[in-house]
C-alpha cells in the first residue's frame, strides 16, 4: 500500500474518532438536560453522564491524535 493511501486511511480514521468525540460531548450535555424534563430526575446520574462524557471525549481526542502520529512521509 502506498504512503498516500496509508495516510488517507489514517486521516479518515482520525476524523471518525474526532466526530465520535464531538457526538459524545454533545450527548453528555443533552442526556442530563432531557433527564431534567422527565419525572424521575436524579442529580447523581447527571454528574455521571457529564463526567463520563468528558472523559470519553478526551480519550477519543487523544486516540485520534495518536493515530495522526502514524502518518508516513
Amino acid at each position: 500500500m502506498s504512503n498516500l493511501v496509508h495516510n488517507e486511511r489514517i486521516k479518515l480514521f482520525a476524523t471518525f474518532c474526532s466526530n465520535l468525540a464531538v457526538a459524545t460531548l454533545v450527548g453528555a450535555f443533552f442526556l442530563p438536560a432531557i433527564s431534567r424534563l422527565s419525572q424521575t430526575h436524579r442529580l447523581s446520574g447527571e454528574i455521571f453522564y457529564v463526567t463520563g462524557g468528558i472523559v470519553l471525549t478526551f480519550a477519543f481526542h487523544l486516540f485520534a491524535r495518536w493515530k495522526l502520529g502514524q502518518l508516513k512521509e
